[in-house]
């Protein structure tokens, strides 16, 4: 037996390597059917994450439809969406290296359609067979991209624009006659999830005519419009809303903070520990995730965009957070090892992360004040997004190890649930936070959270 010696933590060597892991792990997504075969992606680590587009003939056979290496996928929202359409005997895919679209015949002959810049999803033909309509995200003019549904023709390509009165647009949907087109649409700071509205498009002749919001509202969020064959359309919605969550939240932690506070049972008290944690989490990550929200919309509107003579766009501070997490965590790994028994205890990283997020955000309040007068300096956002990443390296390593530790033994892997559905709930409450941020009566971004009024 070879002599034991001893490694930092972390750097034990193992067979078992995150590729290995990962490798057998094939995700399948974006299902549908064109006549008697089905579609679906493929998504294959084990070739560098490469999305594959499959099909099962009617027949039985299933196979990759396009040639080895071809990798389907779009960047449509960043989070993309279907990136294949079928329209007759016609194939269009998202070509992933460029977002192009690609017209594949049934002679097996490709042509692009579209122009480099741009990005398409949710493609669907037209009743004729001759026009795709889908989602174009145009990044050709700097900036902010501009979403738009347009149709593409397939005999004589050219795109045109049948809606774009939003920052977003999802699942257009042309009906059987093809003389209306339904789609989804929603703007910041919302998420889809938090309020979205159901439009309806008049089209003449393929020209777009008027325009109807057919359902939808703040606080309602719609999706997946359908049209039946006899023109009735159908679509999702979770209009009753989560309005029996705002009295769950009072009159649950009241009946558990009486019934943790007299309870006898060591281990009752360990899991009223464990709720206050996860009231503090939720509250933590509802806050630390405004950064792709709200105050995405703060940089964009009310932040200097040239620094010494360099054009810095908006979303370039959505990198701020990870830059001073690869920053910090070696430097926080540091102090907790040079620390150690002499380090702060898990409930008090726990305080410190909550504490430094709440001073960044305060950080901000001179910062909105001085926006109502002008654009103000990064410095102001680049100062919240240091002290909310300190904050995450405060609580972020301790939670789950917090919540196993406080756990009684049979509910350790309940309480791991527990503590990622805290951070589930916070990114709800990020949307439903940064939903309830307009535009004040001088134009600007109401930003009573910052400053009080």
């Amino acid at each position: 037996m070879p002599d034991p010696h001893t490694l930092p933590c972390g750097t034990w060597p193992s067979p078992l390597t995150a590729e290995r892991a990962a490798a057998g792990a094939v995700s399948l997504a974006f299902a549908g059917a064109a006549g008697d075969t089905l579609y679906w992606i493929e998504g294959r680590p084990a070739e560098r994450g490469r999305s594959v587009l499959m099909a099962r003939a009617p027949d039985g056979r299933v196979a990759e439809v396009l040639d080895a290496g071809a990798n389907v996928r779009s960047r449509v929202h960043e989070y993309g969406g279907t990136p294949w359409a079928v329209v007759g005997d016609r194939l269009m895919v998202s070509q992933f290296d460029d977002q192009r679209l690609v017209l594949r015949g049934a002679d097996g002959s490709a042509t692009a359609l579209t122009p480099p810049g741009c990005r398409y999803a949710d493609g669907q033909g037209t009743p004729d067979g001759r026009t795709l309509v889908c989602v174009r995200e145009d990044h050709r003019g700097g900036g902010e991209p501009v979403n738009a549904v347009v149709a593409i023709g397939l005999d004589a390509p050219g795109e045109t624009v049948l809606y774009d009165a939003s920052d977003f647009v999802a699942w257009p949907r042309t009906s059987p006659d093809g003389r209306r087109l339904a789609l989804v649409a929603w703007d910041h700071p919302a998420m889809p999830w938090d309020g979205t509205r159901l439009v309806v498009v008049e089209l003449n002749d393929g020209a777009p005519g008027a325009v109807h919001t057919v359902a939808g509202a703040p606080g309602e969020s719609v999706l997946e419009p359908q049209w039946d064959a006899d023109g009735s359309l159908y679509f999702l919605s979770d209009r009753t809303g989560f309005t029996w969550l705002r009295y769950l939240f009072i009159l649950v932690p009241t009946a558990l903070m009486v019934w943790f506070g007299y309870s006898a049972n060591p281990e009752t008290r360990r899991l009223g520990a464990i709720f206050f944690f996860f009231i503090g989490a939720l509250i933590f990550w509802a806050l630390f995730e405004q950064a792709g929200t709200s105050l995405n919309l703060f940089a964009d509107r009310f932040t200097a965009t040239h620094i010494a003579g360099l054009e810095v766009p908006s979303s370039w501070y959505q990198s701020a957070n990870p830059i001073f997490v690869m920053l910090l965590a070696p430097l926080f790994a540091l102090l907790w090892t040079r620390l150690g028994r002499r380090q702060p205890s898990s409930p008090l990283k726990f305080t410190l992360g909550l504490f430094f997020l709440a001073t960044s955000f305060a950080l901000m309040i001179p910062a909105a004040k001085l926006a109502a007068h002008g654009r103000v300096s990064p410095l102001w956002l680049l100062g919240l997004y240091f002290l909310s990443t300190v904050g995450e390296m405060c609580l972020s390593p301790v939670g789950l190890s917090t919540f196993t530790k406080l756990s009684p033994r049979h509910l350790v892997g309940a309480m791991m649930g527990i503590w990622f559905l805290g951070a589930a709930f916070g990114n709800k409450f990020a949307g439903v936070l940064a939903a309830s941020f307009g535009e004040g009566e001088e134009g600007r971004l109401d930003l009573a959270w910052a400053v009080g009024r």
